[in-house]
């Protein structure tokens, strides 16, 4: 980002200060996002005995549909 500011004429300081708002809500909300996201896979526990019984009726329900 720097190298592109130094790149252009002062005539766009205007412009680029009206831009670079959004650009650091952008940066806010995503850090955020990345927060939440971390604590929800820290805490994230996968229930083995409930993914194998939807796994066993999925395979019965394609064996019946195939039979």
């Amino acid at each position: 980002m720097m190298v592109t500011l130094k790149g252009l004429p002062s005539t766009y300081n205007k412009d680029l200060q009206e831009s670079q708002e959004h650009m650091f809500d952008a940066h806010d909300t995503i850090e955020g996002v990345l927060q939440v996201a971390t604590g929800v896979l820290s805490t994230l526990q996968v229930l083995n005995n409930y993914t194998c019984s939807i796994a066993e009726n999925l395979i019965k329900q394609n064996r019946k549909e195939k039979n």
